[in-house]
């Protein structure tokens, strides 16, 4: 079941709206959770599973199963995580392109900046 509440709060048509997406990709989403967590049991790999968040933070796989809207277009915050680790770059600039990828690159010696540690 889907409770528009715990999805969207801004207006009836965005609750509404987020509530029958994230009801209709329950389904896909726990037989792909399933699979992934399966296929880390076989390798008898013992580790919590982690989902992004198109935001770029991650949500247990329970989470994900109960709210999967929230999974939708996270290929690039993921991409950009991954980027984050491999590149070593410990502070950066993402900057969005068209066709949907981005950018990642340390900030301009202007910019003074101080994130949060992650």
């Amino acid at each position: 079941m889907t409770l528009s509440a715990e999805i969207a709060s801004i207006s009836l048509l965005e609750r509404e709206n987020s509530a029958i997406l994230n009801a209709a990709v329950c389904s896909v989403v726990r037989r792909a959770i399933g699979a992934v967590q399966e296929a880390l049991a076989d390798r008898k790999i013992e580790a919590r599973l982690f989902i992004v968040q198109n935001d770029g933070s991650v949500m247990d796989a329970d989470y994900a199963e109960r709210y999967p809207i929230f999974t939708v277009a996270s290929g690039p915050a993921a991409s950009i995580r991954g980027a984050v680790f491999l590149s070593g770059i410990e502070n950066g600039v993402v900057r969005r392109r068209r066709a949907g990828y981005s950018v990642l690159s340390p900030p301009p010696r202007s910019c003074i900046w101080r994130g949060p540690t992650v």
